[in-house]
C-alpha cells in the first residue's frame, strides 16, 4: 500500500477550511542549539483563493540555491500546519512571501521549516479568531 497516496487522497477529499480575509503573519524561529543559534524569519500574506498558490514578492531575493532551499523548507513547514492542524485542511489559500530573512551563519533548512510552521499556526489562529 502506498501510504503517501492514501494520505494525500484523504486530505484532498476533506472539505477545505475557508480563509475569508487577508492575514499578514511573521514566522520566526530563534533557538540556541549548543554553542550556536538557529535563526529563520519570514513574512507572508495569506489571502482567500480557489486553490493553493504561492507568490514570491518582488523584494524577496532568491538569487542563490541556499535561499531557494530555505524558502522551500519554510513552505513545507507551512503546509505541515495548514494541511493537518485541524480536522479540515486549509488548502484554498494564496500565500505571498513578502520577506525572507536569512542569516548566512545561523540559518538552516530546519530553522526555516520551523519558522514556516510558526507562520501556519498564526494563520490558523486568525481563522479561529475570525469564526468566533
Amino acid at each position: 500500500m502506498n501510504y503517501f497516496t492514501k494520505w494525500y487522497d484523504d486530505i484532498m477529499r476533506r472539505k477545505s477550511r475557508t480563509l475569508t480575509v487577508s492575514v499578514s503573519v511573521e514566522g520566526l524561529h530563534q533557538r540556541h542549539v549548543g554553542p550556536s543559534i538557529q535563526v529563520a524569519r519570514l513574512e507572508l500574506v495569506a489571502e482567500p483563493s480557489t486553490s493553493f498558490e504561492v507568490v514570491i514578492g518582488r523584494d524577496v531575493n532568491l538569487d542563490n540555491e541556499a535561499a531557494q532551499s530555505f524558502l522551500d523548507a519554510a513552505l513545507y513547514g507551512l503546509l505541515d500546519v495548514l494541511l493537518v492542524f485541524e480536522v479540515y485542511p486549509l488548502r484554498d489559500v494564496r500565500i505571498t512571501i513578502t520577506r525572507l530573512q536569512i542569516d548566512p551563519v545561523s540559518s538552516s533548512q530546519m530553522a526555516f521549516r520551523l519558522a514556516g510552521r510558526d507562520a501556519g499556526t498564526k494563520i490558523m489562529a486568525e481563522i479561529k479568531r475570525g469564526s468566533e
